[in-house]
C-alpha cells in the first residue's frame, strides 16, 4: 500500500520564476542575524551528550574557546541550585554548547493565580551563564560546505562556471542575489532539498510508516510542495515536486524523483521526470569521498549527455575565528 505524506512546503520569491528570467528564488540567503541567539560569537553547533563543564566566578576553560551566548533557567518549584545547574547543562547540550560560566542565580517574582481564586506571588529562581564552545570539539566543520563550483556543458563543452559560496550556517555568503545564486537554487537546491526523505520515514508508535508528517519552512513567497511516497515493503518510491502557479495561463510544474541508494543509505542516483506522463528530464550522478561527503554532482539529460557538474569544497577547522585563550 502507498503512504506519502508532506515534509514541508517553504516560500520563494515568485511562482513565475520557472517562466521570466526576471524573477529570482531567494531561499537560503542569510538573514541579518545568521545564528539565532549567537549574540557573542556566530560558529556554527551540534547537540550532543558530551558532560558540559562548569566554571565559577574567575574560572576560565585551560583550552581555547568561544563566548557564544548567555544561557538561563527558571523554575519556581526547585530551590535547590543544583537542580538548576543540570536543567542549564541539559540546556546546553541541547544548544551544542560546551562548557558554562556561571554569571549569577538570583529570584524573580512570579504572580499566580485568577479572577475567581485570588493571588499569590512565589520567588521563581533563575541562574544565568555565559555558553562556551572549544574549537577542539567542532571536527564537524569538515561536513560543512564552503563552496560549490558548477560547471555547465553544451554538446560536451564547457561553456559557464559559477561559483557559489556559503557561511558555516548553510546561508549564502552573499547578502544579495546573484546569478549564480539563483541558478543553483533553481537547478540544485530545488531537487537537493528531497534527498531529506532518504533518510527520514515517518515511522508511527506501531512501527508502521505514517500517512501523513507535515512540516514547513517559510521564506519569502510562494509554495513548493515536496510529499513523499512510500511502499510498505520498499520503503520510499520516489519524491514529488510540486511548484506554485502565479499565472493561471500556466499549467502547474511537478517534477518526480526517484532515488537509487548505497548501502549507507545515501542517494547516488536521481531520476528526475516531469508532468503526468513523467517525461525524463535528467539523471543525477553523486559521488561520495571516504569520509561520507558529497563532493560531486554530475547531471545527463535525456539522452545522457552531460549537461552540469557541481563540485563541492568544504570548510576546515583553519577557517574558525579566532578563540578566546586563557
Amino acid at each position: 500500500m502507498k503512504k506519502s505524506f508532506t515534509l514541508f512546503s517553504f516560500f520563494l520569491w515568485s511562482a513565475a520564476n520557472l517562466y521570466s528570467q526576471t524573477n529570482q528564488f531567494k531561499t537560503e540567503i542569510a538573514p541579518h542575524n545568521r545564528s539565532d541567539g549567537h549574540t557573542l560569537t556566530d560558529v556554527p553547533l551540534r547537540p550532543h551528550s558530551r558532560k558540559i563543564d562548569v566554571f565559577f566566578s574567575g574560572e576560565k576553560p585551560k583550552q581555547p574557546y568561544y563566548k557564544i551566548k548567555i544561557l538561563d533557567v527558571t523554575n519556581g518549584l526547585i530551590t535547590n541550585y543544583n537542580m538548576l545547574l543540570e536543567r542549564l547543562q541539559e540546556k546546553a547540550q541541547l544548544e551544542g554548547l560546551d562548557a558554562l560560566m556561571l554569571l549569577d542565580v538570583g529570584r524573580t517574582p512570579v504572580y499566580a493565580g485568577g479572577a475567581y481564586v485570588g493571588h499569590h506571588i512565589y520567588n521563581a529562581q533563575t541562574m544565568y551563564a555565559v555558553g562556551l564552545k572549544y574549537p577542539s570539539n567542532m571536527q564537524y566543520v569538515d561536513t560543512i560546505v564552503k563552496r560549490a563550483e558548477i560547471s555547465i556543458f553544451h554538446n560536451g563543452v564547457e561553456e559557464t562556471l559559477h561559483q557559489v559560496g556559503f557561511d558555516m550556517n548553510g546561508y549564502f555568503s552573499d547578502t544579495l542575489m546573484r546569478l549564480s545564486n539563483d541558478y543553483y537554487l533553481r537547478n540544485i537546491g530545488l531537487f537537493q532539498k528531497a534527498d531529506y526523505f532518504t533518510i527520514r520515514q515517518p515511522i508511527g508508535y506501531t512501527g508502521l510508516l505514517l500517512k501523513h508528517d507535515k512540516k514547513w519552512m517559510a521564506t519569502d513567497s510562494g509554495e513548493i510542495r515536496y510529499k513523499a511516497f512510500y511502499e510498505d515493503t520498499v520503503g520510499l518510491q520516489f519524491v514529488e515536486i510540486r511548484l506554485p502557479v502565479a499565472d493561471r495561463a500556466f499549467p502547474r510544474i511537478v517534477y518526480q524523483v526517484q532515488y537509487k541508494l548505497n548501502a549507507l543509505n545515501q542517494p547516488v542516483e536521481r531520476i528526475i521526470t516531469e508532468g503526468k506522463k513523467h517525461l525524463r528530464l535528467y539523471r543525477d550522478e553523486l559521488v561520495y569521498d571516504q569520509n561520507k561527503r558529497l563532493v560531486q554532482l554530475i547531471r545527463y539529460n535525456a539522452v545522457s549527455q552531460k549537461i552540469m557538474q557541481v563540485r563541492y569544497l568544504f570548510y576546515s577547522v583553519d577557517d574558525l575565528p579566532p578563540p578566546e585563550k586563557n
